[in-house]
């Protein structure tokens, strides 16, 4: 059973920003190991075997708290939400390492989290925080998927019309 905040988490339909959530670059790490993943591109084997390691051999979610469904906020506000995210993720116990998204000019950036949990989990905290989607690795890909668990996942690398498409109710495929 989905958490209630995933079910009531904004439409896809509702979000200005969903065709550009697949040219996302994500900047992950901590002071050891930083991952720069470009989600337009099919992940590497070595760069699968990185995100494996920095997640200590398990699968995670990335979760961005910036701009809740698609509305912009002011930078005091996102970095409270950012701040409420962490310590969310303290209280909980729940492992997690930087994860950052951003345009591949870096003109925008969504501060964020990888957080390793099972998908519910993951989704969960992004209907919590108000967004859309959230980013998910298996093991062997990325995804992007809906927070609303009436709306399906998005294999990556993927293009903008195929997510405009995406909204028309072409599912592609399941992670």
């Amino acid at each position: 059973m989905s958490d209630p905040a995933a079910r009531n988490a904004p439409a896809l339909a509702s979000d200005p920003a969903w065709t550009a959530y697949g040219d996302t670059i994500l900047v992950m790490g901590n002071d050891d190991i930083l991952a720069r993943v470009d989600l337009r591109r099919r992940l590497t084997t070595g760069m699968r075997d990185l995100l494996v390691t920095m997640a200590g051999g398990e699968r995670f979610g990335i979760v961005t708290p910036h701009d809740p469904g698609g509305r912009t906020l002011d930078d005091a506000e996102n970095a409270a939400r950012v701040r409420a995210l962490r310590d969310e993720l303290e209280r909980e116990g729940l492992p997690y390492f930087r994860a950052d998204g951003q345009n591949e000019s870096g003109s925008h950036v969504e501060r964020g989290f990888a957080i390793v949990a099972d998908r519910e989990t993951i989704r969960g905290i992004a209907g919590r925080t108000e967004q859309t989607a959230f980013y998910w690795f298996d093991g062997e890909r990325m995804w992007l998927v809906p927070t609303r668990p009436d709306e399906a996942a998005v294999a990556l690398p993927t293009t903008p019309d195929a997510l405009e498409d995406h909204l028309d109710g072409d599912d592609g495929d399941t992670p």
